[in-house]
């Protein structure tokens, strides 16, 4: 009867909160819990149906009070998402295959992200919620890689999915650690980032240098401290590039090479390979050719892929992995260029009008996630903190106006 009560007092607020709780922890938490469940009952399709009602549950808890906030608006842009998607099937139907195949993940696990975003209240208890099981998933990921390491088993040296992964987690930590101060947060939050750099993988490592920049660039007000910011950044990476700070950056290359732990990061920026392309370069290049033969309204959706079915990366094709570039190709320079120049005007907007600390420090880990991240990697139709955020800029656009 205790656990009845206080599930009847999880109130609306508290699950549209889950929801990013769960998007948050679930893709780095429930890969241990399912290898468990694996292990104790020797039943992979266990695990599978495990899965399945844990997803059900969320969905079940949060679906009626986020649809009960919707408005007429948001209904529309469902609809014309839809749209879009049609239409590219029926014009550019050399599409259709990879777009039937990405529809259940949009439509239900990327998408919907935007509604929850549109609908979420309390964004104080929110971050809260986050801080815990931003906690949980570090501590759980660090605890499996160090029994992985003493199994005797492989590491994998750049490990790019798991990086991504725990990155919301570790923006989260950091904060707390500029926020809370103290030697216990910064030890956590340093930690975090150390552990994302022992995944060997750049783009992530260069996420934070980005959420770093993002807030104390939107939490500096006075000039002078601002100028002073500036010249510390441009001064603390003329030493970290000079030849008195390169031997410290390798002897910790050696130091974690001994302890056979992903040093490859510091490998390529000793070598000066930071910023390699990793052979990009011809992938942008057949995208561009693609976006410059349609011009007017573009190539579909996903006709990046089409456009990319025969470069050096996979002969079924890629996503262009740069935002830009992928929706330029999608839906034309013009009309691809509103839709930027509109998610930055949004954006804008919501941080200019938002004067609680929360959702501004929401909102910058969400635009290093569902943008810096994808100017180097993954697409927007996989991508559903770009969808969250645009659902919580437009939440704050809203609210602001039902203010004034």
């Amino acid at each position: 009867m205790h656990y009845l009560n206080k599930a009847n007092n999880f109130n609306d607020e508290q699950k549209i909160a889950f929801l990013i709780v769960f998007l948050w922890g679930y893709s780095a938490l429930m890969q241990y819990v399912l290898q468990v469940i694996k292990i104790v009952t020797s039943s992979a399709s266990l695990a599978s149906v495990f899965n399945i009602i844990v997803v059900g549950i969320t969905i079940f808890l949060a679906i009626i009070p986020v649809c009960l906030r919707l408005t007429k608006s948001d209904v529309l842009f469902f609809l014309a998402v839809g749209f879009i998607f049609d239409v590219s099937i029926m014009i550019y139907p050399s599409n259709a295959t990879y777009i039937i195949k990405a529809l259940p993940v949009f439509f239900f696990t990327v998408l919907p992200y935007y509604f929850v975003g549109r609908v979420l209240v309390d964004f104080k208890q929110t971050m809260k919620y986050l801080h815990i099981v931003s906690l949980i998933v570090l501590f759980t990921s660090v605890a499996y890689y160090i029994y992985y390491f003493f199994s005797g088993r492989i590491i994998v040296d750049n490990n790019m999915y798991f990086a991504y992964v725990i990155l919301p987690s570790i923006l989260i930590l950091l904060y707390s650690a500029i926020e809370k101060g103290g030697i216990l947060h910064w030890l956590i939050g340093l930690g975090g980032v150390l552990f994302v750099m022992m995944q060997g993988t750049r783009g992530p490592v260069v996420c934070i240098m980005a959420f770093l920049l993002l807030y104390f660039l939107l939490h500096i007000t006075n000039i002078k401290i601002l100028f002073l910011y500036i010249v510390f950044l441009v001064v603390g990476g003329g030493i970290a590039l000079s030849n008195s700070f390169l031997p410290l950056i390798r002897q910790l290359g050696v130091v974690l090479a001994r302890y056979h732990i992903s040093n490859r990061v510091i490998e390529m920026f000793l070598q000066k390979q930071f910023t390699n392309d990793d052979g990009r370069a011809v992938l942008y290049e057949q995208v561009i050719k693609g976006i410059w033969q349609h011009p007017y309204f573009g190539n579909g959706i996903m006709g990046d892929r089409v456009l990319t079915q025969t470069n050096l990366f996979t002969a079924n094709g890629t996503y262009a992995h740069n935002l830009l570039l992928e929706l330029w190709c999608d839906f034309g320079i013009l009309i691809g260029t509103l839709l930027i120049l509109a998610l930055l005007v949004l954006i804008w907007n919501a941080l200019r009008n938002t004067t609680d600390r929360e959702p501004k420090v929401l909102i910058i880990i969400l635009i290093v996630m569902g943008i810096v991240q994808l100017m180097m990697s993954s697409s927007f139709i996989y991508e559903p903190y770009l969808f969250l955020l645009i659902g919580v800029c437009v939440n704050l656009k809203s609210r602001n106006h039902e203010i004034t």
